[in-house]
């Protein structure tokens, strides 16, 4: 019976007041989208570079590339990166603008570029990519090439007493070259958008507003059994 009676009085509420409960969720929800929709849209464009298999101080070394790519000066002033433009940004815009991260354990460089126009912001990450991956494959060539000096100095000489440790020597430089990994592109170039959807937004708004429906609601009885209580 108490049950009934919460109901009808609940009921009732809504009967009287139902232009209000429709307005409060419409003008939530039209808030929410207005509100969304004047924050401007941000972009992300972001790459992982898995770093090569061979030794090199620079192009694999991960403590020494994280570390340079967040202090750019280090690559400006040895002018090892950062030499030129990178779609709409000089490289003193991009180095300021890119992000880096490592994942160490899989030897994986982050890069991730901030910006307000997607296609620019992925044209100058794919470019500085690029120019990544250049640097690197030259710095492969270059110890492939250390390596060959090195067999050919060791085939010149005549020496037969040497000659079992040549043979030792020269299979250890081809397994050392066998084990050489080039650096790979782990996840090429991608644009996600912030979550700032209006309708997303205004969805929400909406339920805010039917919470404070059914809070309004819901006070008169709380209110009530107090009342009632302090009588009593």
């Amino acid at each position: 019976m108490l049950n009934n009676n919460i109901v009808q009085r609940t009921l009732q509420r809504m009967k009287r007041f139902w232009i209000v409960l429709i307005i409060i969720p419409l003008l939530t929800a039209s808030v929410a989208y207005i509100m969304a929709a004047r924050v401007p849209v941000t972009y992300t464009a972001e790459s992982e570079i898995m770093l090569g298999n061979f030794d090199d101080t620079t192009a694999t070394n991960i403590g020494f590339l994280e570390e340079a790519l967040n202090s750019p000066t280090v690559f400006q002033e040895d002018k090892i990166l950062y030499k030129g433009e990178y779609g709409a940004y000089n490289a003193e815009q991009f180095a300021s603008k890119l992000r880096v991260s490592t994942d160490r354990s899989h030897k994986t460089i982050i890069l991730s570029l901030p910006g307000s126009n997607r296609d620019q912001i992925e044209e100058s990450l794919t470019s500085f990519v690029d120019e990544f991956m250049e640097y690197s494959r030259s710095a492969l060539d270059r110890k492939y090439d250390i390596y060959k000096e090195e067999v050919k100095a060791i085939k010149d000489i005549e020496t037969e007493y040497e000659k079992v440790d040549k043979s030792k020597q020269i299979s250890n430089i081809y397994e050392s070259m066998s084990e050489m990994r080039p650096t790979l592109i782990k996840q090429p170039v991608e644009v996600s958008q912030t979550s700032n959807d209006p309708v997303q937004r205004a969805i929400l708004g909406l339920l805010i507003g039917i919470m404070i429906n059914i809070i309004l609601l819901a006070l008169p009885e709380i209110f009530r059994d107090e009342e009632k209580a302090q009588k009593e």
